[in-house]
């Protein structure tokens, strides 16, 4: 039933019940009964640049399906992208004179962060939608990849996107980060303010540990903490040449006393120019995917 709904879709969007725009199936067809979906929406780009930009979507999924977490599972997500033209190129600057005229209306209400208008947000809605009737917006995935030369990228907004520009292939790693947010709240590693919460929000990729807990901590008390070797100390220090490729629990970040750690030194969830999830990640994106396709 969900194959001749897609399919139905498919049919409406390109004979243009919405507006001029085609839908292409990425990667192989899902087998699974109950299928993850991924929408791409593309953002700011004009019609005749569509298809180096279709090249470029194809090449961000290929990324996140090379990530093993999701490779492990590649046969559950069925993907597609959306090419949506915009009559102009680009997104638009808050305090510009002159405002683009793209699908979306996006525009960067800072200088890194990006946004769509309200009124964006409801055509995404609503053209989701039309492609899939009953899309779960906190099951599936939506991707808007933005043409811009500079980076930026967030996880929210109430219909649950992801927004991301795009200008060299390393931003890639960039949407799969925002990708990662979507999977039970794995924490930016870059952000300093989380531990002065009271209390601590659970993080999957994180743990506090004040410095008195900290004497004491076992292997036990960790979420990751199977993956950890008995030979590696916890904490483990931040020493790169003998513990980078180790998993164990490293501080990240020490603000008023409060300290928090996480399983290796690096991580997406830290940099969108690291090539990989730690194993706190991994482990958890797994286990949320097996839930999700149960």
């Amino acid at each position: 039933m969900k194959k001749i709904l897609f399919f139905f879709a498919l049919l409406l969007l390109g004979v243009g019940a919405m507006e001029a725009q085609e839908v292409r199936r990425l990667g192989k067809p899902a087998v699974a009964k109950n299928p993850i979906r991924i929408v791409y929406f593309l953002e700011g780009v004009e019609e005749n640049d569509l298809e180096r930009w279709y090249g470029i979507v194809v090449a961000v999924h290929d990324s996140l399906m090379a990530q093993p977490v999701f490779k492990e599972h590649e046969d559950a997500f069925e993907a597609v992208a959306l090419l949506t033209p915009s009559k102009q190129s680009g997104v638009t600057y808050r305090d510009s004179t002159k405002v683009r005229d793209t699908y979306f209306g996006s525009y960067f209400e800072t200088s890194n962060y990006l946004k769509l208008p309200e009124w964006g947000e409801n055509k995404l809605t609503v053209t989701r939608t039309h492609l899939y009737p009953d899309f779960d917006k906190n099951r599936d995935i939506t991707v808007v990849l933005v043409n811009d030369p500079r980076f930026a990228g967030r996880f929210g907004g109430w219909s649950n996107f992801a927004i991301v520009t795009y200008n060299k292939p390393l931003d890639a790693l960039g949407v799969i980060h925002e990708i990662g947010h979507h999977f039970g709240l794995a924490d930016e590693r870059y952000f300093s303010y989380y531990p002065t919460l009271n209390p601590f929000p659970r993080y999957p990729n994180l743990i506090k540990l004040t410095t008195e807990e900290q004497k004491s901590v076992t292997r036990d008390q960790v979420l990751w903490g199977k993956l950890i070797e008995p030979s590696t100390p916890l904490p483990t220090p931040w020493d790169w040449e003998k513990y980078h490729a180790n998993i164990g629990l490293f501080p990240v970040t020490l603000r008023d006393g409060i300290e928090y750690f996480t399983s290796q030194m690096d991580c997406i969830m830290r940099s969108s120019s690291t090539q990989f999830f730690c194993a706190a990640c991994r482990l958890h994106i797994g286990q949320e995917l097996e839930h999700r396709l149960a």
